[in-house]
């Protein structure tokens, strides 16, 4: 394949010089925005558009709105990249290998080099890639742990302001076996109860729900939050183990670990939540205030012109969602990689020079 290329390459450079040239290889010289010094070229947009899968969108206007987007992404990641620089914020080649191998050991074999090929991806511009993920990663974490400790005055204020009139309803902590004939569902109750197989261990043996692997576990929840065959749980004390319920799914058991009769919120109990709450609230406001200072130190531009000229290099959206490949379908899993925030909306008010 590499030779092919290769020899692909050569005569490309032997060509006459009268034959008319893709236009793209002419978008390798534009520039569709500025970010500082940095030029964001035509190319390097048209790449990313396509591992967006922009091309799939029929419609004109929506494609321009996505591809708007997708700049905008792009110029934020500029950004902060350029900002993780000033602050000497690097990582360790490893640490891009071990991510690298990591993601490619969640596809199966074979798998992710196709992947690959329809990103346009070589491996190596696959890691760089992730090595500028894992690069805004370590700066925005830098930057977030910045930010003030929680205090307890903060905690108990927003306690009382939102939760402390709040009543928890009535909860179940339940385990359920389920299976898809009564036969055996009335085998493996006698299995349980006769203390040959705990409950835990019938789930993960013989259940066929979700949650099996947990031992059937289904956690905490209120009556009306499952489907109305688990409101049997409510009727059992803690540590019954129900005779076989008959529902839409198949045939249950049903283990009940722990309740909790309907009880006032207090702080000790809403501690977590609130605090977890305020942090995810702060670390939104230090991303917003981070992206305007990086719009106020760093001047950018974007030539609308250029932007529509390179949707207009896009392929014809497909006919149908049928002819989109496995192969292409998993390659839009590649641009998601992890980050250490949760996403959070635009920067209000952001200006941009055009």
């Amino acid at each position: 394949m590499r030779a092919h290329l290769a020899v692909l390459a050569v005569l490309a450079g032997l060509a006459p010089a009268a034959c008319p040239a893709d236009p793209r290889d002419t978008a390798k010289r534009r520039v569709v925005a500025q970010v500082g010094d940095f030029p964001m070229l035509e190319s390097d947009f048209l790449a990313a558009l396509a591992q967006h899968g922009t091309a799939r969108i029929p419609d004109d206007p929506a494609r321009t709105t996505v591809a708007r987007a997708v700049l905008e992404e792009m110029i934020t990641e500029r950004l902060m990249l350029q900002a993780a620089e000033k602050s000497g914020i690097t990582v360790r080649d490893g640490d891009v290998a071990r991510e690298v191998r990591g993601r490619a050991e969640g596809y199966p074999a074979g798998t992710f080099q196709r992947v690959l090929v329809a990103e346009q991806l070589t491996l190596s511009q696959f890691a760089d890639k992730v090595r500028r993920r894992l690069v805004q990663d370590a700066f925005l974490r830098a930057r977030l742990a910045q930010a003030p400790a929680i205090t307890e005055e903060e905690i108990k204020a927003r306690f009382e302001a939102t939760l402390k009139q709040q009543k928890i309803s009535e909860q179940v902590r339940a385990r359920q076996v389920l299976v898809k004939t009564a036969e055996e569902a009335t085998h493996i109750l006698e299995q349980i109860r006769g203390k040959k197989i705990t409950f835990e261990a019938a789930a993960q043996k013989f259940s066929t729900a979700p949650d099996a692997e947990q031992g059937g576990d289904l956690g905490w929840f209120t009556r009306g939050d499952m489907p109305d065959v688990f409101d049997i749980c409510f009727n059992l004390e803690k540590g019954t183990i129900s005779d076989v319920v008959i529902s839409d799914y198949g045939f249950h058991i049903f283990h009940i670990v722990d309740r909790r009769e309907e009880y006032q919120e207090t702080l000790e109990s809403a501690r977590e939540r609130v605090e977890q709450e305020i942090m995810r609230e702060r670390q939104d406001e230090a991303y917003q205030k981070l992206m305007q200072e990086l719009h106020q130190q760093t001047k950018v531009t974007i030539y609308d012109d250029a932007l529509v000229r390179v949707v207009s290099l896009l392929p014809p959206a497909p006919l149908t969602p049928a002819e989109t490949t496995p192969e292409e379908m998993q390659a839009r899993s590649l641009d998601s990689l992890p980050s250490v925030i949760d996403p959070v909306p635009p920067v209000p008010g952001k200006e941009i020079q055009r």
